[in-house]
């Protein structure tokens, strides 16, 4: 049922798609629970409550969140672009000298912390060594897997509603996501 790698714990992997589960779980209540809202104040609770969530979800439940602020009204998915907290210097750093396969202090000058998170990962400002000034994005350790569950679960999801009504070709739709976000 879960596709691992040679070198993946079997037991953290289905926590992770646990995790990943109840997280989407609880987006999909909150939706609900904004679909239903019978007035404004109801309505700007749930979507607070929408927000919140989708905020403290790297990945593709924080991915949809920026597409609806990207979609121009003035809701609290705007905050998804620009208020979501980024990860400490001190979380990214042994990401990247893994990355590079050596400490960080012979590559890089300097390294400013990040201002803002993204859904996948977070860009630094630095400056190498010979004082060239420089953009490091940096993604988060294990959004891959995340996402890789994320996707698995949304394969789960029936089309259904306007989806069904209109033909809509959801394998297709979630092969395209997963090809695009990977």
């Amino acid at each position: 049922m879960w596709d691992r790698g040679c070198d993946e714990d079997t037991g953290g992997n289905m926590l992770r798609v646990a995790q990943r589960a109840f997280r989407l779980l609880r987006t999909a209540w909150a939706v609900k629970r904004l679909r239903q809202a019978e007035d404004e104040a109801m309505r700007r609770h749930a979507q607070q409550a929408l927000t919140d969530i989708m905020a403290h979800s790297r990945g593709l439940t924080m991915k949809v969140g920026q597409v609806l602020a990207g979609m121009g009204d003035d809701s609290d998915y705007a905050k998804l672009t620009t208020g979501v907290e980024a990860w400490p210097l001190k979380k990214i750093v042994p990401v990247l000298e893994k990355t590079w396969g050596k400490p960080m202090r012979f590559m890089l000058e300097s390294i400013e912390e990040s201002v803002a998170a993204a859904s996948l990962g977070q860009v630094h400002r630095a400056q190498l060594n010979q004082r060239d000034s420089v953009a490091i994005k940096v993604q988060y350790p294990d959004i891959a897997k995340a996402m890789d569950a994320e996707m698995r679960l949304s394969g789960w999801m029936p089309a259904v509603g306007p989806m069904k009504d209109w033909a809509f070709d959801m394998d297709s739709y979630k092969k395209t996501l997963k090809d695009t976000l990977t």
